[in-house]
């Protein structure tokens, strides 16, 4: 004989983290994204070879 499935109950939330909470930290999140990203693509290519460090790259890639 097969027992019935018991609907699943909601579980509190131990940390009362909210939504808007959650929604905060998502945003920072792709924020902190988004600046790695623009300085890895976009400012560190045409930046490095200005500056002098254009053999810097493969020593740090090593270590």
């Amino acid at each position: 004989m097969t027992t019935p499935l018991a609907s699943p109950t909601p579980v509190a939330d131990p940390a009362g983290t909210t939504p808007e909470d959650a929604e905060q930290v998502f945003s920072q999140s792709i924020v902190i994204s988004a600046i790695r990203c623009v300085l890895t693509y976009v400012v560190f290519p045409f930046a490095a070879p200005l500056v002098g460090l254009t053999t810097v790259g493969p020593w740090i890639g090593i270590a």
